[in-house]
């Protein structure tokens, strides 16, 4: 591949796959289930047009220098198929910042802006890390909840 133009991989809800880009060389893109399966395809689309360039000498387009795009907080939890509260667990938040960044109010700053990058080019790093460290665990069903009358209100108690 040619090192000069990157791919841009997203998450479309609107299509529930992955699609891959690179509007410097072309219109349009490719999708798939994975950004592996993407990354592969976006490699390979790369490659053929550069060689296309190179075989009609054609100058090729010159490559945009655009900061590193960040993935969403978002997209780095649904990557591990954690829910909220999990993720945060994890990553040493509160659920409140976690949402936070989901819902774009507030930007992660510093390491856990890099820890959301780390996630989300390798989702399963949180799994090896919880799978390695028996200090770190979780639960990944609910308790049962159970309500007690006690006269005035009624209280939640959680099944230990």
């Amino acid at each position: 591949m040619n090192n000069d133009y990157k791919g841009i991989i997203t998450w479309s809800d609107e299509d529930e796959c992955y699609v891959g880009t690179c509007p410097e060389l072309f219109a349009g893109g490719c999708h798939g289930d994975t950004k592996e399966d993407v990354q592969n395809q976006l490699d390979a689309i790369i490659a053929d047009v550069v060689d296309d360039y190179k075989k009609e000498n054609k100058p090729l387009p010159k490559p945009s220098i655009r900061k590193a795009r960040t993935a969403s907080a978002l997209e780095a939890r649904k990557s591990t198929g954690l829910n909220q509260k999990q993720f945060a667990e994890l990553i040493g938040v509160g659920v409140g910042t976690l949402r936070n960044w989901e819902q774009k109010r507030v930007e992660p700053k510093g390491t856990a802006h890099t820890l959301l990058r780390i996630i989300s080019m390798q989702p399963n790093i949180l799994h090896e890390i919880e799978d390695s460290d028996s200090s770190v665990h979780i639960s990944r069903k609910r308790k049962p909840r159970h309500a007690v009358n006690s006269g005035k209100r009624n209280q939640i108690t959680e099944s230990v």
